[in-house]
């Protein structure tokens, strides 16, 4: 499992690195949140700016990744029902609102998409989608990260 987050971390990385420099507003990740996180089928958790310092202070390496981070947005969504498939193609939306969608990956019945907003030269949001035959999982990152501390990060990563 340890392996997994380390791809998809890589993965993560990469969206930031190839990011178009379209721009738009901050209610189309929250719109998709505020939708579905109150749903009977949903667990939702917001990690604010707090609870991201602490796991930076317990964890160097996850310091670099953290930086520019001020939330992070993680939704888990039972998959095979009506509102998952609504889910999907609201996530899937975000490319027709100015965000690029520099990663899709599939393995099987596992499917990794990475959706990024960049502003200027700050990555300001990230979308992860995960999506396997049971679930849907949502992460959404938001902060001010700068290219040149991803290319750093990305040195760093050592996947065995």
């Amino acid at each position: 499992m340890k392996q997994f987050f380390k791809i998809l971390a890589a993965f993560a990385v990469l969206a930031f690195l190839s990011v178009s420099t379209a721009v738009a507003a901050d209610s189309d990740a929250d719109r998709i949140i505020g939708k579905y996180r109150k749903s009977e089928d949903v667990e939702y958790v917001r990690l604010n700016r707090i609870l991201l310092k602490a796991a930076m202070e317990c964890d160097e390496d996850m310091s670099g990744w953290l930086k520019g981070v001020r939330r992070m947005d993680v939704m888990i969504i039972e998959g095979g029902t009506d509102m998952a498939d609504r889910f999907s193609e609201d996530v899937s939306s975000l490319k027709e609102k100015g965000w690029s969608m520099p990663v899709k990956v599939s393995d099987g019945g596992d499917a990794v998409e990475i959706y990024a907003m960049k502003k200027g030269e700050k990555i300001r949001e990230v979308v992860i989608l995960v999506a396997d035959e049971v679930d849907y999982v949502f992460v959404r990152i938001k902060g001010k990260v700068a290219e040149s501390d991803i290319k750093d990060m990305i040195k760093g990563i050592n996947i065995n």
